[in-house]
């Protein structure tokens, strides 16, 4: 901290545990942090023994780990703060706080101390040995107190290397702790079983030393620190750093102190850019003075490598950076990669400083995005030195995909600063994307007139049907409102005051930017708006920018409109709510008006409510807990008698519990009135009625009500009054014992020292059955105190007075015999019966276990086939008993009747299990077995096969066919699908398995019924069975020619079918076939899924006449629906269908199709309407649904394609702008850049170009290279356009342009001369990458030579067509070079290009028009190099070359 020592604020600094994984080295995996474990806090740090405490730089450790030494000296503890660097060479001068000579004498003790070290990266400054000399010295120091001393050592993240300076103080600073220390007398055998325990638990691998990161400031720790700073209005400050969004600056102590200077001297924070700049300056320097002068390195230089560190974390989309430890480190970038020319001792400067944050282990991160992302646009913006690193820069960020303009999506978050930074950027950007103005950056740097544009521009946009959300996010309009868009936006909300999302968005405006001047907007719309969130929207500016007469009057008119009061718009309100009486008789009228919480859902209102409870005085507190008890007992209530809660407003119970345990906290007198007394009854009645708003109602109020004996004791007797009067209401009967009071729940609780107030009770009540209430309670207490002599005569005094009372004590004291006798005969018979039962079970186990130790052999053979005997059956429900709950019958664990028989009867149940399932044979369903019932032979049978294949793994080779069979038969039987083995069993006898499935599904299809499905060998077969499916479909198809009764079955059947090997065609041709001919709205669908899923070319055109034909849109919807969900699956199973639809095309066809018919209009909307469970209609529109997202999924142009087909044909009109917007979001997707290296950063930042390592980033080289050339021609200083320009023969252009790029390589492309292609046709040129096959090809003309309907076709037919069909290449350069000789060119619309660039710009026009065409090809640019920009008269040039040609010259 910058404090000094006597201004150290006490913030209950948190800490969180680091855990390193198994096999860390120095450089690796401590995860930020250890699970989810609550934050730890001093106390938890100083009961350790060994501590690692880092952090970075500004955080405030050094201070912490001070204070917390003189703190703990105060309390009369051996304490030290000990600055490590100086500890191997200056010991006795390294204590700041306590003296070398305490230290001696703690040493010296062998008593509990505390040693705080400071720090780890100070000691490494003036020799990176020194840290390790120092720890090896304190552990020679500390020997005779190892045991009892509590280290704590701190350090940058940076300078700590987890290996080995953790094994450096492992062994020089040793601790053993009592629960893992071995007994030094301790045998052989004990140290190894000690050892073996320990290896078997999962110990913490820091062990013993425990690795804790600080917390960032949070909370209250920033409004305790602003307090110690002075700050008057901390809410004000708080306020301003929201609507600055610099929480950033708020989480270090240092950075925290100079901006709450900044306030105190200001009154304001500065704006983002300013609050950034000063920022990064600070965290870039160096604060401490040894360490600056160990490591001097300028301020400049290290700005430029934090903006190459940046821009490498942007571009290589890798957010970790390695610290340069020299060791081998394989996570983040490697920083030398990008800063070749710095030293490993620089890179670990910059990566020290604060502006750094410990990332994984090893590594580091920026502190922040938003400061990475500024350091990226000011490194571009060094980099835009003239026109062509301006179209470098340019094309990182703006590109065309499929002809549309996008914006890439990785360098997105740095385009608004470099917006900021660069006024052609800005403009670009205007005209493009405002939007991204208000994502990012601090717009506040661009002029009033700019700013006031772009908010026209952004209103406009959420005009449109289809936009985008980041214009409304919270972030967005808090950093574009400012006071002096005050008129625009007054202007703007008059002009879309009809348009909820732009009045909203305004609205939000005016609130955080506290734009006072539009107060009187902010009220109109708070008045007469009814849209949920223009409404809020307006509520909440009104808050912070009206009057309190403009309060009152928003306050006063909701209350006079006739609907209910939305919850959501009562919550805006609360909390500026004046106390006052006025302010709470509102607020119960309009609780009174607020319609009932919806279950389920998350409610603001009630939290509204608690907060306001908390921090209104305690003299309102009456009042409002009055009127929360009115509405609590408003009929309808809940339940008469159990729960007499209002139904509508059971809501409040909750704030009726807080406000009522206020005043009792208080000891507020009314809280003894009636109306608290009710609701304190009411309480634990609902909380026990179990409705989810009351749980926890009650907590901790039931101590607080017997920690007040006067409030205990009335609520009492509040509750013997309610419990008599309902009695008297429905039963008409008296209330005289104190057992039915309370009995749904009570807060009260009586005991010995409630025995005189309740005696006191007898002798004052005026009412008899009052009197009698309290005597049995009395009574009661003196029973459970021990039955005191002197209470039993107190009791007899009280009741003498009355005969009820006396009758009623003589009776209490001496029960009828009659009574007492039958309750304790009745309770002795349970007893002994219990006790039989006990004995009745062990004797039975006893003879069990006797009569099988004396029959084990039959257990393992009867003595009969097939017979079991109750032997057999015992264990094996034993065996059942002991086991874990199985979803099937043949688990067969006999081994768990080991420890209570022994292993002789286990092994021999085990062999009679194997033995009797081959001598068994299961009677099936088909030969008239029982449906749902499985008699024990079976499972006994199912448990002697699991037995013998899992202990037999060669089993299959010693069974017969006929035993193939009976296995078969028991498989038919388990439950939850088939048994493992049986697929084994499948591979030995495929036939013998095959023919007894098929006689089953027989059966089930030959007794089916069309209004339930079979759950039997069709089913298991259809969801466990595809090992059998190539062999068992062919048998299902033959009985597909009878259409099955019931649809599930169907569905089981194709399944089988669909899962199968069957060929397409032979799927195809039944599909369609059963498609055509069946009528059944319900299982044509199916069929045409089938048919769709392997022939979609054919089946979804018939699908389509199908639906056309089908009488009754009702019908047709139905058909659509069970079409749709057949072909995609709902939520319950996946569709088995052929994927041959998975196509962009035909999924295009088909969404487009299932619209018509599952129309988004008649959608049920479920969200937001509590639970439910979803039928056909709902899983229908999540298959429509899918369609769509797997082509908004799927990358490249096609899809893109289709999404603008979509857009044109959507049957929803109001659904076709969103397509289009899709669409464009698509595309912008595709555009995205992919992760560049470190090297290709540098090489970028040295040369404004890097080596390609994709098709596209070769192509975007390629059309540099061309633009290049085009620019040395036309515009260079040294171009030789006057000699290129008589050369009118198109080779040798094309040998000039060839070798001008190939010389230009830099190796980052080769082009090969005169390359072939495989048909034999040649391209003028083609640009190859290195390591990478994606070859980029340009067309060359000579656009004099040729006429313009050629152009276009050579453009369309050699370049789209020829060049570009081969897969690798999919982008592509259509070069002409003018002479000058032709001065127009007719184009294929019939108009005239009249200049070479009117030629270029129609040609780049048609690849526009043809792209649709060829969605193979993602790109093509057309450049156009103009001679004549540079050269001279054409005609006389063309002698002269003529003249020249006769002499040999060659310009290549």
């Amino acid at each position: 901290m910058t404090a000094p020592l006597d201004e150290y604020i006490p913030l209950d600094r948190t800490f969180h545990e680091l855990a390193l994984e198994s096999g860390a080295n120095d450089d690796v995996d401590l995860t930020r942090r250890l699970g989810q474990r609550e934050s730890l806090r001093w106390p938890n740090l100083l009961s350790e023994y060994r501590v690692i405490l880092l952090s970075e730089a500004g955080s405030g450790k050094t201070e912490e780990i001070r204070n917390t030494a003189r703190k703990l000296r105060q309390e009369g503890k051996p304490a030290f703060f000990v600055r490590i660097e100086h500890v191997s060479q200056d010991f006795e001068d390294a204590f700041e706080e306590g003296s070398f000579e305490e230290f001696s004498a703690w040493a010296a003790s062998g008593e509990e101390g505390w040693l705080l070290l400071d720090s780890v990266d100070e000691a490494r400054l003036r020799d990176p040995k020194d840290f390790e000399r120092a720890i090896r010295k304190l552990g020679r120091l500390l020997a005779a107190v190892s045991q009892q001393a509590h280290i704590v050592i701190t350090g940058r993240t940076t300078a700590w290397r987890a290996k080995t300076d953790l094994l450096l103080c492992s062994t020089s600073l040793p601790y053993r702790s009592g629960e893992n220390a071995a007994d030094e007398n301790a045998s052989a055998e004990e140290e190894r079983d000690i050892a073996t325990h320990t290896v078997a638990v999962d110990a913490n691998l820091t062990a013993p030393f425990k690795i804790v990161a600080l917390d960032d400031l949070h909370g209250a720790q920033i409004d305790t620190f602003l307090h110690g700073k002075n700050v008057e209005n901390a809410k004000a400050f708080r306020d301003a750093v929201e609507r600055k969004d610099a929480w950033s600056l708020t989480t270090r102590p240092q950075d925290l102190a100079e901006l709450v200077e900044f306030w105190n001297d200001h009154q304001r924070i500065g704006s983002r850019f300013e609050l950034m700049q000063s920022s990064i300056a600070r965290r870039l320097a160096e604060r401490d003075q040894d360490r600056s002068e160990a490591r001097p390195i300028s301020s400049d230089r290290l700005r430029l490598g934090a903006r190459l560190v940046a821009a490498a974390t942007t571009l290589t989309q890798e957010s970790a950076i390695r610290v340069p430890d020299g060791v081998n480190n394989a996570k983040g970038i490697a920083i030398r990669e990008v800063l070749t020319d710095w030293n490993d001792t620089d890179c670990a400067t910059l990566l020290s400083r604060p502006i750094f944050d410990e990332g994984i282990y090893g590594t580091v991160r920026f502190h922040h995005r938003s400061v990475r992302e500024y350091l990226t646009a000011e490194w571009l913006h060094t980099l835009i030195v003239d026109e062509g690193s301006r179209e470098r820069i340019e094309s990182l960020f703006f590109r065309s995909q499929y002809g549309i303009d996008v914006i890439v999506p990785t360098m997105r978050p740095v385009l608004p600063w470099l917006a900021i930074l660069d006024g052609r950027i800005l403009a670009r950007v205007r005209r493009l994307a405002p939007e991204i103005l208000f994502e990012g950056g601090d717009p506040s740097q661009l002029p009033r007139e700019t700013r006031s544009d772009i908010l026209c521009q952004a209103c406009e946009q959420l005009a449109q049907p289809a936009h985008g959300r980041s214009l409304t996010d919270y972030s967005a309009v808090q950093r574009f409102a400012n006071i002096d868009l005050t008129d625009d936006i007054k202007a703007l909300l008059v002009q879309y005051a009809e348009d909820d999302d732009i009045s909203s968005f305004l609205l939000r405006m005016v609130w955080q930017g506290e734009i006072r001047g539009a107060a009187s907007e902010a009220k109109s719309f708070a008045l007469v708006s009814r849209n949920k969130y223009t409404r809020i929207a307006a509520f909440r500016a009104l808050a912070a920018v009206g009057s309190a007469a403009d309060h009152d009057e928003v306050r006063c008119a909701l209350l006079h409109e006739s609907e209910e009061i939305r919850r959501d718009w009562l919550v805006e309100l609360i909390p500026g709510l004046p106390e006052s009486g006025n302010a709470l008789e509102w607020l119960l009228a309009a609780l009174e008006r607020t319609p009932a919480k919806e279950q389920f859902t998350v409610d603001s209102l009630m939290r509204s409510l608690s907060q306001l409870v908390t921090e209104w005085p305690l003299l309102l507190l009456p009042r409002l807990l009055a009127g929360f008890h009115a509405l609590l007992k408003r009929p309808p209530v809940i339940e008469q008698r159990f729960c007499e809660i209002s139904t509508r407003y059971s809501w409040l119970a909750q704030a009726a519990a807080q406000t009522v345990r206020r005043l009792i906290d208080a000891r507020d007198l009314s809280a003894l009135e009636p109306a608290a007394l009710s609701i304190l009854r009411t309480l634990p009645i609902a909380q026990r009625y179990g409705k989810y708003e009351f749980r926890d109602l009650s907590g901790d109020l039931s101590k607080r009500v017997v920690d007040w004996p006067e409030l205990n004791h009335a609520l009492f007797w509040h509750d013997v009054a309610e419990t008599r009067a309902a009695l008297e209401v429905n039963k008409d009967e008296r209330l005289i014992d104190y057992w039915q009071v309370g009995i749904f729940g009570h807060l009260w609780m009586v005991g010995a020292d409630s025995f005189d107030t309740v005696c006191d009770d007898i002798a004052i009540r005026t009412l008899v059955d009052d009197k009698l209430v309290a005597l049995t309670l009395a009574f009661c207490i003196y029973r459970e105190s021990g039955r005191p002599a002197a209470w039993r005569a107190r009791l007899k005094d009280l009741a003498k007075c009355e005969d009820e009372l006396r009758s009623t004590l003589d009776e209490l004291l001496r029960p009828p015999a009659q009574g007492r006798q039958i309750w304790k005969q009745r309770e002795a018979r349970w007893k002994k019966q219990a006790k039989k039962d006990v004995a009745n079970r062990e004797t039975n186990k006893r003879k069990w276990k006797e009569h099988l130790d004396a029959n084990i052999e039959a257990l393992r053979d009867p003595g009969a086939q097939g017979v079991i005997t109750n032997a057999q059956y015992y264990l094996h429900q034993r065996m059942r008993e002991n086991t874990e709950s199985s979803n099937q019958w043949s688990e067969g664990d006999w081994c768990s009747l080991i420890p209570e028989f022994g292993q002789s009867i286990a092994r021999a149940f085990r062999d009679g299990a194997v033995n009797f399932w081959r001598c068994h044979r299961p009677t099936l369903l088909s030969e008239g077995a029982k449906p749902n019932v499985t008699p024990f032979s079976v499972i006994f049978g199912l448990t002697g096969l699991s037995i013998e294949t899992r202990e037999h793994p060669g089993w299959l080779k010693g069974i017969s066919i006929a035993e193939a069979n009976i296995a078969t038969r028991f498989a038919l039987h388990e439950l939850n699908g088939f048994p493992s083995w049986l697929p084994g069993l499948y591979m030995a006898y495929p036939e013998a398995v095959i023919d007894v499935v098929i006689t089953e599904i027989d059966y089930e299809l030959t007794t089916e019924s069309s209004d339930s499905s079979s759950h039997y060998v069709l089913y298991d077969a259809s969801w466990s069975g595809s090992w059998m499916w190539d062999r068992l479909a062919p048998l299902i198809i033959a009985r597909l020619r009878k259409q099955p009764k019931n649809i599930g079955n169907l569905h089981y059947m194709l399944s089988v079918v669909q899962g199968s090997s069957v060929d397409d065609v032979a799927i195809a041709k039944l599909a369609a076939q059963k498609a055509k001919t069946i009528k059944n709205l319900r299982a044509a669908p199916l069929w045409f899924a089938m048919w769709v899923g392997v022939d979609p070319g054919v089946a979804i055109p018939a699908l389509a006449a199908r639906l056309a034909e089908i009488k009754g849109t009702d019908n047709q919807t139905l058909f659509a629906m069970c079409f749709s969900t057949a072909l995609i699956g709902d939520r319950r199973q996946n569709s088995s269908t052929r994927q041959a639809f998975r196509t962009v095309e035909h999924m295009k066809t088909l969404y487009l199709l299932t619209h018509n018919y599952v129309r988004q209009e008649d959608d049920i909307k479920r969200a937001g309407n509590g639970v439910y469970s979803p039928g056909l209609r709902d899983d229908a529109q999540d298959a429509r649904d899918a369609l769509f997202s797997f082509i908004r999924e799927t990358p490249g142009k096609e899809a893109f394609l289709a999404l603008m087909d979509i857009s044109r044909a959507h049957p929803a009109e109001k659904s076709r702008a969103w397509m289009a917007f899709y669409a464009k979001a698509k595309a912008t997707l595709d555009a995205d850049a992919h992760a560049w290296s470190p090297l290709q950063v540098r090489d970028f930042h040295d040369r404004l170009e890097r080596t390609p390592t994709n098709h596209r980033d070769l192509w975007s080289l390629a059309v540099d290279r061309m633009l290049d050339l085009k620019h040395d021609l036309e515009e260079g200083d040294a171009s030789i356009a006057s000699i290129l320009q008589p050369v009118d023969r198109e080779t040798e252009i094309r040998k000039y342009i060839g070798n001008w790029c190939r010389e230009r390589s830099g190796g980052r492309y080769v082009i090969p001369q005169e390359e072939e292609l495989a048909d034999a046709k040649r391209p003028d040129l083609r640009f190859h990458g290195v390591g990478f096959d994606g070859p980029v090809p340009v067309e060359l003309k000579l656009g004099d030579k040729w006429t313009g309907p050629h152009l276009f076709e050579r453009l369309e037919v050699q370049l789209c067509g020829d060049y570009l069909r081969d897969r690798r290449s999919s982008r592509g350069i259509f070069a002409l070079v003018f002479h000058g000789v032709k001065a127009s060119w007719d184009l294929p619309n019939g108009k005239r290009a009249e200049s070479f660039g009117a030629l270029i710009e129609a040609l780049q026009n048609h690849w526009t028009i043809l792209a649709p065409q060829f969605p193979g090809v993602e790109e093509i640019k057309v450049i156009g190099i103009d001679l004549t920009k540079r050269g001279v008269d054409t005609k006389a040039a063309s002698k002269k070359v003529a003249r020249k040609r006769g002499k040999g010259t060659d310009i290549s």
